[in-house]
Order: C-alpha cells, then sequence, then structure tokens
C-alpha cells in the first residue's frame, strides 16, 4: 500500500576483514552495533525511512560471523598490490587493500538491486560507508535521517574514542556494548579523522571518479574521500559533522598512521592521479569541483547534469582503475623515493658588491608607474 512505501534508503556497507584478523575483536563490536541500531531503527518513529547493511568482501575470503541483517554485495577482485604491480618491489610486502572505488561500486549496484527486489520505488537512496572498526550508536540512523532532512547531500561524522580496557585492565568485547555506549556518550568528540562517509548515491559515480586508485587502509584514504564529498556537493549540502556523539571506536590507535610506507607512498600518488583525472575529464573550461557543484546545485541544468554524469559513467565503465606508476608516468613517484640531489655549495662572498642588471627597471630612482609616464610625455611635448 502507498501509505506504507519507505521514501528513503539508506544503505550502510563496511568491508570486514576475515577471521583472526587484527580487527578481529573491534569489528565484532561493530557488528553487534550494527544488528542494535538496525533494530533500534525498527522500533523509531521514522517509518518513511528503510535501513539497508552490507558487508563489502573479497571473493574466496573467509566469512567473519555477522548478524542476519548484514547481507553481502558483490565480491571484490581487485587490491592494490596486484593492480599496482607492487611484486616488481620485493621489500614490499603483499597486503590485500581494496580500492575504495570499488567499494563504493558494489554498495551502489547492493542499494539498487535492494530497490528492485522489493519493488520499492525510493524518492531518494543514500550511502554509507565505514571502517570495519567504526561502531555506531543505537539512534545512529535517526540521526542520519535527521540530517538529511536538513537538506544535506553529504556529510562525514567523526568519531568518539572509548578507552579499549575496563578498569581492571579486561579488553571490552561485544558483551560489552552497552559499556561502550555509556562510555562513546560521556567522552568528548575530538578525534579529527574520516571513518564515516555519507552520500546521495545519484553522485556516486563523481565520487568514484574523485577516489579512482586510492586504497584503503594508508593515508591519505580518508582524508580524500572527504575532499571528494566536498567537491562534488559544496559547502552548502556538504558538511562535516564534529562535536557529536553518533559513532565510537573502542581504543585510540591507529595502525601504521603516520609512517610514510611504501603503501602510503603509492596511496598518496593515486590521490593526485585522482584528482588530475577527475579535473580533466569532469572540469572542461571550469575546474572539476566548480562543474560538479553547479550540475549538482538546486535549480541546476538537468541536461547538463545528464551531459557530465554520462561522460563519467563512460569514463567508469571503460577504466574502473588507472595507476599513476603506468608506462610513461613520471619516474619521479617510483618506489623507493629517489633522493633530491644536494644543493651545490655556494662560493664564499669576495666581499665586492654585484652591480644589477641594466636596463630602466633596475635604475635607481625609475619608475614605470602610468602617472610618471604621462608626465615624461607632457614634457617632451612642451620641449617640441
Amino acid at each position: 500500500p502507498a501509505k506504507n512505501r519507505k521514501r528513503v534508503l539508506i544503505a550502510h556497507a563496511i568491508n570486514p576483514m576475515p577471521p583472526r584478523h587484527g580487527l578481529h575483536v573491534d569489528q565484532a563490536i561493530t557488528f553487534a552495533a550494527l544488528a542494535a541500531a538496525h533494530e533500534a531503527h525498527a522500533k523509531s518513529t521514522a517509518g518513511d525511512v528503510e535501513v539497508a547493511q552490507f558487508a563489502v568482501e573479497f571473493a574466496g575470503d573467509a566469512r567473519a560471523e555477522r548478524p542476519p541483517t548484514v547481507r553481502s554485495t558483490s565480491n571484490l577482485t581487485r587490491h592494490a598490490y596486484d593492480a599496482f604491480d607492487m611484486s616488481r618491489w620485493p621489500e614490499i610486502h603483499r597486503r590485500t587493500l581494496p580500492l575504495v572505488g570499488d567499494i563504493l561500486a558494489a554498495l551502489d549496484e547492493a542499494a539498487s538491486d535492494h530497490a528492485k527486489k522489493h519493488m520499492q520505488a525510493y524518492d531518494r537512496v543514500v550511502l554509507i560507508y565505514s571502517n570495519a572498526d567504526i561502531a555506531v550508536m543505537p539512534d545512529f540512523y535517526d540521526r542520519v535521517a535527521a540530517y538529511l532532512r536538513t537538506g544535506l547531500d553529504a556529510f562525514v561524522i567523526n568519531r568518539v574514542e572509548t578507552p579499549d580496557r575496563d578498569a581492571a585492565g579486561r579488553p571490552f568485547g561485544v558483551a560489552d556494548l552497552a559499556t561502550l555506549y555509556r562510555l562513546a556518550r560521556a567522552r568528548p568528540q575530538r578525534h579529527a579523522g574520516y571513518d564515516c562517509f555519507v552520500f546521495d548515491q545519484r553522485a556516486a559515480p563523481l565520487v568514484r571518479l574523485h577516489v579512482r586508485g586510492v586504497f584503503v587502509g594508508y593515508p591519505p584514504v580518508g582524508r580524500h574521500l572527504r575532499d571528494a564529498l566536498s567537491c562534488v556537493f559544496g559547502t552548502r549540502r556538504f558538511r562535516e559533522i564534529t562535536g557529536e556523539k553518533h559513532t565510537f571506536h573502542v581504543g585510540d590507535r591507529n595502525g601504521a598512521w603516520g609512517e610514510h610506507t611504501e603503501y602510503e607512498h603509492f596511496n598518496r600518488k593515486a590521490r593526485l592521479r585522482a584528482v588530475d583525472d577527475y579535473a580533466k575529464l569532469v572540469g572542461g573550461p571550469l575546474k572539476g569541483c566548480a562543474v560538479a557543484r553547479a550540475t549538482w546545485a538546486a535549480g541546476g541544468d538537468d541536461a547538463q547534469r545528464r551531459t557530465v554524469f554520462d561522460r563519467v559513467a563512460t569514463e567508469l565503465r571503460e577504466r574502473p582503475f588507472v595507476a599513476w606508476n603506468l608506462p610513461g608516468a613520471s619516474e619521479a613517484g617510483r618506489w623507493p623515493p629517489q633522493p633530491k640531489p644536494p644543493l651545490a655549495a655556494v662560493p664564499p662572498s669576495s666581499g665586492k658588491k654585484i652591480p644589477p642588471p641594466p636596463g630602466p627597471s633596475h635604475q635607481q630612482g625609475t619608475t614605470s608607474s602610468p602617472r610618471r609616464r604621462r608626465r615624461s610625455r607632457r614634457r617632451r611635448r612642451r620641449r617640441r
């Protein structure tokens, strides 16, 4: 019946690690929190909003235990080590780090398939991608719906950090979820990183193009995805939500953040290539961000929007991944980074002043102002 039709679909995906991974306990808490938030939303008064939860994983990976509310998307098949052909350097250890664009593509496809399966014509579909170690509060989806009603099309939510052990030194686990909720509400939100991203599905191709080649696990993935949303939607329809308590992370550890490893090196180069490609493809006479914001703005020209989106969709279909280190790319970004040549030694000064080069612009007392030139012309006319 029409009165039961859901107007908004919130499709939320994480990229969980296989069992016995270093994040196993953290993502077990994440799964438990997702199930609790799904149940809390089902009991809330936001009856026109539906929530679908997904896990995006590699084919062949063992599946971590999860609640029945979390369903699988199509499998990932590409990771950074093979995509960038890092096997050429034996000092780089193999890691299966997925590309952000592939995760967003799988989520986009899963959201569309969900709508078709349930024969729902949603007025709006919103995608959420968050890190596997980021847990959500019980009212998370109600808060997301509230932000959407304010007119936002995209936003990032910064997390609260809680202790990872109790007073006796015992590590927190899934059984301590209620305690973690209490700690998250009591502690301030101070972390400045980015790990939960919300945006309108219609702009997914633009976002995917902006992050093409960038992968998870190393900087600057969070910052770049945040910048992609800001670029596509602009300051009026994008917001960075700080100071609130909608998500939390158990502990304050960040893995290898801050260490300039080979993976971070490749990721930063991929970001530069992605931004450059985005500006060239979307930009036209203007820069890419300006065009994207103009086409996305309310009341914008639908024909212009279709033209930009069709061009981007064609590019992603033909080249879903482009490596910055393809043949012909600059050798300045090769691994390992090449040291800069030392500066040439400057000979000691002899004490003599070096005269300025000849020319009126370097002569003392001269000026090239328009007023001075007019005076000179008048004097010459009087002499004649």
